[in-house]
């Protein structure tokens, strides 16, 4: 066969010298011995085959062998009843014109394993989910109806929109189904679920009354991030990760001290706009501070600075003179002007202008000084609490400032920074200006730069529920372990749980409040029909415009009530699915049946996201986590590390690489990487994983060729084990040891360990078994022998395709055509026979 891992022609090295595949090998071969091919074809048990390895084009006859023959249906028939194994597909985001190669490296796993475990005759759902409302489904839809704000959108009709969002979502879920069976998963794709369907919504619903029951709901009025574009805050779990390096322009700025003539603060900023809602300046108590005489850019005459100590030291300064030092808490309570009092707004501004402590003030960054703006940020609101500032808040939903800031009204915020550098330099308050480089947060869809500003939003507290949210995830099995601690740490640390968006396509917030006052939440469909005081007759579905119609009776004093106009954070959406998927309303015994699950998988991302929101629902309504054990794979790169954009030259979307290389390739390259690291996806790593397969590929030929010339019948009675040669039972011993392994690796959710360990078997199966045995596949003298090792190569051969089945589904139903009607699927996975692992392994020599 050739040296290892190399695919190499199979010439028999005693009776042929000569080039060519195997197959042609073997045809000539047959001519030099007066046999007549064309009678031998037709009495061929086994289908030929080259040694070349058109993948693509097995994988489409494949594809229609399964769809002609009904495979998928007969195995799901065969094991109805059987033990089960609950599964949950993590839904993906149907917004997708193509599905993308990082995608499949999670559904190849998902479809492994359930593949694995129906092969063990477990009964399985086989159910897919599609992720369907939220601000990525809304953003592109705004890009295809050249719509770039919410007053267009309310211009152009809610409904209009919203019927545009549910159109691209189904029109993307077909596509992306299109592509799961290209890669070669099995699922009932008619019984998909969408999470915008009136049962999702109306599970969230029922939710959402628990929580207000159990005082954990509550509006909050507190800074948020904020994308100016999409129009609304966006939640800690949106901004995790959502950073990318920008270039800002940052202003050294002069605070004059009230009453020291000649003398200022030094306070720096990265965002020039937060400075006209200025009310406090905060020093940290116990660090170094100085009075300095220096002389700024471009001065005649020095001046007298308060600042940090240490960046005195450390920054470089015109005629700098130390005058002398003290602890920030001696200037505790000293007022300043603010460098935008003349404006209006300086009427709320100005009570404040006073020194605070702070405790997170620094001395890296900045001059130890940190200007305060309440409205604009979470931690300088927090500080207006403590600290009793006033909280101005200077720009609207669109980051344009408002009335009261004069001449700066209706600018935009993120613009303004050179004009206010203009300004303040021309009144004798900019010190100095640099451009800054620094990671910056975007909002996560838009991929626009945010701004913090105070609003009032719908929480979630988090106080009561996270210690049992804890609980839960430390009895789920994390795979790799460190996701664990992740999870914990994000419990941790996260903040109360932001739910509420202001826009449109989303799960409509069930909150409601009537003319007296008072508040309540409808926990359901059923609920909102039965107090509903008119409205239903437009009700087309649970979103809006057709819900906000709806008025219902207020369950305290039947006044009429309005729902608020909010939507939901689209996590609610995809954190409910193990309950509105598995009936938790209308069949609780098929609930209990498939609930929790026994497995997950996705993205390490989604510890943040979908697995922190399956167990926030799960806990309130079970106290448990809805899954067992939870699978995390990292980031796919292109084959230089660069990350994968879908507008990039370096793409790849997940149908080219199927033509191109085949499905069953990406599922192998994919099964043989470690879950932990990183994966750079290229068609020449994917070249070097085909050759692997090429050794496998080469030694299928080789048998099928030589076993249909010599008429080799698989159901002839077996050779005694004892009868035949070491190497046949070296070879048969390692196989069993091969099966144990992998079974026993696949038992813990460690693909890769059984994809090298096959990869090994098959080095050895043709490095060493067959070039040691080719003269044992000629018509011999001994048929007895030639029959024990068609029989051990055929054994060898079988029993690595039910193995890799899961794998590579693909090469594997066109390998079991070694055996007619030998289909891995109902043969189920093969299990280990431990009496033949005591043969003897022959030396390699």
């Amino acid at each position: 066969m050739g040296t290892r891992g190399v695919p190499t022609r199979v010439v028999p090295r005693q009776r042929r010298p000569g080039s060519g595949t195997a197959f042609s090998c073997a045809a000539g071969r047959a001519r030099d011995e007066g046999v007549d091919v064309a009678a031998t074809n037709e009495k061929t048990r086994f289908t030929p085959v080259g040694s070349s390895f058109d993948l693509p084009e097995l994988e489409h006859g494949v594809l229609d062998q399964w769809e002609r023959e009904r495979t998928f249906e007969a195995l799901k028939k065969q094991n109805a009843g059987g033990p089960r194994y609950s599964f949950i597909d993590g839904p993906i985001t149907a917004n997708v014109e193509a599905m993308g190669v990082h995608h499949a490296w999670g559904r190849t796993y998902k479809d492994l394993y359930q593949r694995y475990q129906a092969m063990q005759g477990h009964e399985l759902r086989w159910q897919s989910g599609f992720d369907c409302q939220g601000l990525w489904v809304e953003v592109q839809v705004e890009r295809e109806l050249s719509l770039n704000s919410k007053r267009d959108i309310e211009s152009y009709g809610i409904d209009r929109f919203s019927r545009a969002c549910r159109a691209r979502v189904d029109r993307s879920a077909a596509v992306i189904t299109k592509h799961d069976i290209r890669l070669g998963r099995w699922m009932n794709w008619d019984d998909s679920y969408f999470t915008y369907t009136d049962n999702n919504i109306s599970h969230i619903w029922h939710v959402l009354k628990l929580c207000h029951e159990k005082g954990w709901l509550y509006k909050g009025h507190r800074a948020m991030p904020w994308c100016a574009r999409c129009g609304t805050a966006l939640s800690e779990h949106e901004m995790t990760g959502s950073y990318k390096e920008m270039t800002h322009t940052s202003l050294y700025v002069r605070f004059p001290i009230e009453g020291r003539a000649g003398e200022s603060f030094l306070a720096w900023t990265t965002t020039p706009w937060t400075l006209p809602a200025n009310v406090a300046l905060a020093v940290h108590p116990d660090l170094d501070y100085a009075r300095v005489r220096v002389r700024a850019d471009g001065a005649s005459a020095p001046e007298i600075l308060i600042l940090s100590a240490a960046v005195f030291k450390h920054t470089q300064w015109h005629d700098a003179e130390l005058l002398e030092t003290f602890k920030g808490k001696t200037l505790l309570g000293l007022r300043y002007s603010g460098p935008f009092d003349d404006l209006p707004v300086g009427a709320q501004t100005k009570p404040g202008h006073r020194v605070i402590e702070w405790d997170e003030v620094g001395e890296a960054e900045g001059t130890g000084i940190v200007h305060i703006a309440p409205g604009c940020g979470a931690e300088d609101f927090a500080l207006s609490k403590t600290e009793k500032l006033p909280v101005v808040v200077p720009i609207d939903d669109n980051a344009r400032f408002k009335a009261g800031f004069g001449w700066l009204e209706g600018k935009e915020a993120r613009d303004v920074a050179h004009e206010i550098a203009d300004d303040l330099r021309s009144r004798g308050r900019l010190f100095r200006e640099l451009p800054y480089t620094h990671s910056y947060p975007v909002c996560w869809r838009c991929k626009e730069e945010i701004v913090f500003r105070v609003d009032d939003e719908w929480f979630i507290s988090m106080d009561q529920i996270r210690p049992l949210m804890k609980e839960a995830a430390s009895k789920v099995r994390w795979l790799p372990p460190f996701i664990g601690q992740r999870m914990q740490n994000w419990l941790d640390n996260m903040g109360d749980w932001n739910i509420s968006r202001k826009r449109y396509w989303g799960l409509p917030l069930p909150f409601y409040t009537c003319r007296e006052g008072h508040f309540f939440v409808v926990g359901s469909q059923e609920e909102l029909r039965e107090r509903a005081v008119r409205g239903l007759d437009k009700l087309e579905e649970l979103h809006r415009p057709w819900i906000d119609a709806v008025v219902v009776a207020c369950p305290e004093c039947k006044a009429e009530s309005t729902r608020v106009k909010e939507v939901g954070d689209c996590w609610l959406d995809a954190g409910i699915v193990p309950f509105s998927t598995l009936r938790w309303w209308d069949d609780r015994a098929y609930w209990e049946k498939w609930y929790p699950a026994d497995f997950i998988t996705e993205n390490l991302e989604q510890v943040r996201l979908w697995y922190y929101s399956q167990r926030f629902f799960s806990v309130v309504l079970t106290g448990r986590a809805p899954y067992e054990v939870c699978l995390s794979n990292e980031f796919v790169y292109d084959e230089n590390g660069d990350e994968f954009h879908k507008t990039g030259d370096n793409f790849i979307d997940f149908p080219q690489a199927a033509e191109q290389a085949g499905a069953d390739l990406v599922r192998w390259y994919y099964s043989r990487h470690d879950v932990a690291e990183k994966v750079l996806f290229g068609y020449s790593v994917l070249s070097e994983v085909k050759r692997k397969l090429l050794v496998l590929w080469n030694t299928y030929s080789f048998f099928v060729t030589y076993a249909n010339l010599d008429a080799f019948d698989p159901n002839e009675a077996q050779v005694p084990l004892a009868e035949r040669p070491l190497i046949d039972r070296w070879l048969l011993s390692s196989l069993e040891r091969l099966v144990r392994d992998c079974r026993a690796s696949l038992d813990q959710y460690d693909a890769q360990t059984a994809a090298l360990r096959m990869e090994s078997f098959w080095d050895d199966l043709s490095t060493w078994y067959v070039r040691r045995n080719r003269a044992r596949f000629w018509k011999t003298a001994s048929r007895r022998d030639s029959l024990a090792a068609y029989q051990t190569l055929y054994e060898a051969l079988t029993t690595l395709a039910r193995l890799f089945a899961p794998m590579m589904p693909f090469v594997a139903t066109s390998s079991a055509a070694c055996a007619p009607r030998c289909e891995w699927c109902r043969s189920g996975a093969p299990r280990a026979q431990p009496r033949r692992r005591k043969s003897a392994r022959p030396c390699r020599s």
